[in-house]
């Protein structure tokens, strides 16, 4: 049976012995790197993957962040719901400063007041309607004795009554059943009494008496000739406009092309600048005989060419200068050419001459004779 055994493991190509016996932990161990010792092309065996870590690069010392000056930001108020006519009003705490603010003087004021608290509006119609100064006497009283009378409540019969009786009793206003000493005493009495009631009515009118008008300063319109004679002082006053008046140059243009122009009339330049009928006639058109055109209507007409040309010049005046000198320019530059180069008469020819022309002393000779 042993030799059967042995026989089999032979034939297996393997012994026993060869097997080796390899514990789990040594199968968990990581690959060992080879050494050189080893042969030159081992079979490879998958070696465990060692992960070193890098050191991290050291953080950079923080540098303090520039100020940024942000901008302040404002925020628009929340929209606001509509208030009321009654919430407007609310709103003012002076509600006297509001009524003026509406357009209603002292005396209107007042006569509102004075309706709020008494409810009656009678002084105010007073004042408006009731001369005081001449209400006879008999009635100056009767009305004291019933405006007293219905302050108390008193129904109008029982006034009348009341107001009746006074003027029977205490005054003595009847011929028939007072003697005449007790009538001219009533009638003293009454004159008293309707002194100082006349005086109370006047006194309380006047409270409720509209305010007296301003009356209103006339203020004197200046004349023409007073607005130009200030004008011309306000003009004059300037440094530029007192040294063209000495000396009636001005400067046309900045570069190589300005020039000087030389103002023939001086006061002309100036009263266009102060009178507005001199601008007015300098705008207008005329007749022949210089005098300016109106229309059927009276007003002068418009020199429209010339008012455009004048915008065209207030608008660009520097283009507008600048193409005014180009075009001189280019008109001389022409007229000098002409004189070298003349044109031959009709059906010759222009033989150049000989001798080559020396151009410079040309345009100088050129320019010698347009000058004289």
């Amino acid at each position: 049976m042993e030799d059967l055994q042995t026989q089999e493991t032979q034939e297996q190509g393997t012994s026993v012995e060869e097997l080796e016996v390899v514990s789990l932990s040594e199968l968990l161990k990581p690959a060992e790197t080879p050494s050189s010792e080893e042969p030159a092309n081992p079979t490879p065996e998958p070696a465990a993957t060692t992960v070193t870590a890098e050191p991290a690069p050291a953080a950079p010392e923080s540098t303090p962040a520039p100020e940024i000056a942000t901008p302040k930001i404002e925020y628009a108020p929340p929209p606001q719901k509509e208030l009321t006519a009654e919430e407007l009003v609310q709103r003012f705490e002076d509600k006297t400063a509001l009524l003026k603010q509406l357009g209603l003087d002292d005396f209107l004021i007042g006569a509102l007041d004075y309706y709020k608290a008494q409810g009656d509006l009678t002084p105010y119609l007073e004042a408006k309607t009731v001369d005081f100064a001449k209400m006879p006497e008999q009635q100056i009283v009767e009305r004291k004795l019933r405006e007293k009378y219905a302050s108390l409540g008193l129904a109008e019969d029982k006034v009348n009554k009341l107001v009746q009786h006074d003027l029977i009793q205490t005054y003595k206003q009847d011929e028939a059943t007072f003697s005449e000493t007790d009538v001219e005493l009533g009638r003293l009495r009454m004159e008293a009494d309707a002194a100082l009631y006349r005086k109370e009515f006047m006194e309380r009118q006047q409270k409720f008496a509209a305010p007296p008008k301003q009356p209103q300063e006339q203020v004197q319109e200046p004349s023409h000739e007073e607005l130009i004679e200030a004008t011309k002082q306000r003009v004059l006053a300037e440094p530029l406009v007192q040294e063209f008046v000495k000396k009636p140059l001005l400067k046309i243009g900045d570069d190589e092309l300005s020039f000087n122009y030389e103002a023939k009339n001086v006061n002309a330049a100036l009263g266009v600048l102060v009178d507005p009928a001199q601008m007015t006639f300098y705008t207008s058109k005329k007749d022949e005989m210089g005098r300016i055109l109106t229309d059927v209507n009276g007003n002068p007409v418009p020199d429209y060419s010339f008012l455009l040309e004048l915008a065209a010049h207030i608008t660009d005046r520097q283009n507008y200068n600048t193409l005014l000198m180009k075009h001189g320019k280019s008109l001389g530059t022409k007229q000098i050419a002409e004189q070298l180069n003349p044109e031959a008469p009709s059906g010759q020819a222009v033989v150049p001459d000989s001798a080559p022309v020396n151009t410079m002393q040309a345009l100088a000779d050129a320019l010698r004779q347009e000058h004289g």
